[in-house]
């Protein structure tokens, strides 16, 4: 096997990934752009702006609009240059390399088990992080509500949506979601048991004074665990980079 092989790769993936990284960067700055020329139109729409203000501001946005049409230009000629390339391009060098190195078998595979398990556990957890924000924020609404109608009363009916209407349409979105982190299999027991009796109560007939007792403190102890996974991911994200950091490193270390 020769060692050219591997220092083409190699270089093929430093290559890859530094266009990859330019990629990004060049779509972050047209992003910024368009949103400084609607800013730009935005103005011109405002009478009190003279002749002369609107004009210098059109030419801003003609500048805008030819910086992003240089950049599309440059984005379609990196358009080959995607993440399942450089993905590919990094298996067929780490292959090479064990070829090479076939003592690294196990240590290889060593590491990147321990960075699938932390991948796939922050998956997870992001999963329920989303869900559970979408439980409290339907569980939010469905507080308003209850307060709009102990202010109001009756003209809460009258004047704008329904609030049973809201509420009934909340509890769903809240049975929805506790459901699925189930689904997830959340390893935590005592998440699994609040987020059953919530879809217990989601399912049950509801008044307002079961959003009072039930659901105002059923939404603090999801603000609780949220900040439990929310802190766990934190600790996760630092062993992820730890760990792709020392995948880039045995790379380099084994392909000189």
């Amino acid at each position: 096997m020769s060692d050219d092989a591997i220092h083409r790769l190699k270089k093929q993936l430093a290559d890859s990934q530094g266009l990859q990284s330019e990629q990004l960067r060049l779509s972050q700055l047209r992003e910024k752009l368009d949103t400084e020329m609607t800013a730009l139109e935005q103005e011109i729409l405002k009478s009190h702006y003279k002749p002369a203000e609107i004009e210098s501001k059109k030419k801003l946005i003609a500048a805008c609009q030819t910086k992003m049409l240089e950049i599309d230009h440059i984005l379609d000629e990196l358009e080959e240059w995607t993440e399942e390339k450089t993905v590919q391009i990094k298996k067929e060098l780490i292959a090479l390399i064990l070829e090479r190195h076939p003592e690294q078998k196990h240590p290889y595979a060593d590491l990147s088990s321990q960075l699938y398990v932390a991948q796939t556990m922050d998956t997870h957890l992001n999963s329920l992080e989303l869900h559970l924000t979408n439980i409290v924020v339907a569980i939010d609404v469905m507080i308003e509500k209850r307060l709009d109608v102990k202010r109001r009363s009756i003209l809460s009916y009258i004047l704008g949506p329904n609030p049973n209407v809201v509420i009934g349409r909340c509890l769903k979105a809240i049975c929805d979601s506790a459901e699925a982190c189930l689904a997830d299999e959340p390893q935590m027991e005592d998440l699994q048991e609040e987020l059953q009796k919530i879809v217990q109560h989601c399912r049950a007939r509801w008044g307002f004074r079961t959003i009072d007792q039930v659901f105002v403190p059923a939404k603090e102890r999801m603000e609780a665990f949220l900040i439990k996974i929310h802190e766990s991911r934190e600790i996760l994200d630092n062993e992820i980079e730890n760990l792709e950091r020392a995948k880039q490193n045995w790379i380099e270390e084994f392909s000189q």
